[in-house]
């Protein structure tokens, strides 16, 4: 691991976690961060890959921009949809603007499986509140998906690519 993707790793960890911590205490989700993580991506990050590993700038940059409103866009139809046809608020803009930033980071592919698994692990521990507590409260959502854009940024493509095989 090269010195650029070691202190992205560490950049990425501290937003990430103050994110949860402030959705979990607040149930917010600060916008500050997410923005400062996404400007981080979209251009410092880049700009050290092409020095370092000689990856093409510009392409780079449009590929994580181009993940990023896909998964915008996605989510946000998603949450549209739920909100006027089920009547319930299924995903926080917060929340969506935290995965299409872990979009950037993580890819498109990378993005989508961070969002089942996290969507799996909240899912199955409201099973465990509704049975053992016999409520469900409101989760927040960030902590999961904070821990799955993490693990996928630390494993990368190859984790990606095996459980996309494995279970796609």
């Amino acid at each position: 691991m090269n010195q650029v993707n070691l202190f992205s790793s560490l950049f990425i960890f501290i937003i990430l976690f103050i994110i949860s911590i402030s959705d979990i205490k607040k149930k917010i989700i600060n916008l500050k961060l997410v923005f400062v993580a996404y400007l981080y991506i979209l251009f410092v990050y880049p700009i050290f890959e092409s020095f370092l590993l000689e990856h093409h700038l510009i392409t780079n940059i449009l590929e994580r921009f181009y993940s990023s409103l896909v998964t915008l866009f996605s989510l946000f139809l998603v949450e549209f949809v739920a909100s006027n046809f089920l009547r319930k608020v299924s995903l926080g803009h917060g929340d969506i603007l935290l995965a299409s930033m872990g979009s950037a980071w993580i890819g498109i592919k990378g993005i989508f499986i961070a969002l089942a698994f996290s969507f799996f692990i909240a899912g199955l521990k409201d099973f465990f509140r509704l049975i053992f507590y016999k409520q469900i409260n409101e989760t927040p959502f960030a902590p999961y998906l904070s821990l799955s854009i993490f693990v996928l940024w630390i494993f990368g493509v190859e984790l990606i690519d095996m459980l996309v095989i494995r279970f796609f």
